[in-house]
C-alpha cells in the first residue's frame, strides 16, 4: 500500500494561510507528522483532521527537525490528547521538549510579540521522546526516513 502525503496549514493567525505547514503522512494503519507546528496552530489542526475524517489517536509518532516554536511548539498539546505518541527529536532539541521553560523565555527574549503569536510550548513526558542516531532509518511500509544530524 502506498502512502498519502497531506500539507497542513497550522498558521496560527486565522486571516493568514499558508506560513507555516505541517506534513502528514498516512500509511493506511497510522499516521507520522513530520513537524507539530505552533501551540496557538493546534486547534486548526484538529479542525483539518475532524474534515478529513482523521483522530488524533490516529498519529503513532511526530518528527521534529528541530525545536522552534512554529515547528515543535505544538508537542505538548498533541501529547496531551494521545500519550502513546513518539516524538523523534535531535539530542539537543530532547531536554527543551521535556522542560521548554528555557526554551520560551529565549523566545520571548528574541522574537518577542511573534512568540506570543506562536503561543507557549507545554512540556511532554521523557517516555514520549526519542532521539534516534545519526543515520537511523524510520520504515513506513516500504519507504523509510532517514534521520541525518546536520
Amino acid at each position: 500500500m502506498g502512502l498519502e502525503i497531506h500539507t497542513v496549514d497550522v498558521t496560527p493567525k486565522k486571516d493568514v494561510h499558508g506560513d507555516i505547514c505541517l506534513y502528514v503522512i498516512d500509511n493506511g494503519e497510522y499516521l507520522t507528522l513530520i513537524e507539530a507546528g505552533p501551540s496557538k496552530g493546534f486547534e486548526r489542526f484538529l479542525g483539518w483532521m475532524d474534515e478529513n475524517g482523521y483522530k488524533i489517536q490516529d498519529i503513532r509518532y511526530v518528527l521534529l527537525t528541530h525545536i522552534h516554536l512554529d515547528h515543535a511548539g505544538a508537542s505538548g498539546l498533541f501529547r496531551d490528547h494521545n500519550n502513546q505518541i513518539i516524538f523523534y527529536v535531535h539530542p539537543r532539541g530532547a531536554p527543551h521538549l521535556i522542560n521548554p521553560e528555557k526554551l520560551w523565555r529565549a523566545s520571548l527574549d528574541t522574537i518577542g510579540y511573534v512568540a506570543e503569536i506562536y503561543g507557549e510550548p507545554k512540556p511532554i513526558g521523557e517516555e514520549n521522546v526519542y532521539t534516534p542516531m545519526d543515520m537511523e532509518r524510520l520504515d513506513i511500509n516500504d519507504e523509510s526516513i532517514l534521520f541525518i544530524y546536520t
